[in-house]
């Protein structure tokens, strides 16, 4: 740039190439897959670290999970709910009975 005046920008003689530029020999590229979503195929980023599966920004579940994992996180916590229900009320009724 003109104006420019550090010294290695701008030089008060020509700077001559000693050396030819280097060279390489073209290699053959490997096969290279890019991880696609457990559920639509696209590109998929994240890790769910539940299962290892991959998943897109689409089929992501809360804390980091899939949204396969977080179902069957959901689900397992009904189930739990339902069961302390259960249990909850057979106490109850067996405190009642005496």
């Amino acid at each position: 740039m003109a104006g420019d005046n550090r010294a290695d920008r701008v030089s008060p003689a020509r700077q001559v190439r000693k050396s030819r530029p280097a060279w390489w020999r073209p290699q053959v590229a490997e096969d290279y897959e890019p991880s696609a979503c457990q559920d639509c195929r696209g590109l998929a980023p994240y890790v769910c670290p539940n299962c290892g599966g991959r998943y897109c920004r689409e089929h992501a579940g809360k804390n980091g999970l899939c949204a396969q994992c977080q179902q069957a996180l959901r689900g397992g916590n009904v189930f739990l709910a339902i069961m302390i229900l259960i249990l909850g009320g057979l106490t109850l009724f067996g405190y009642l009975q005496l």
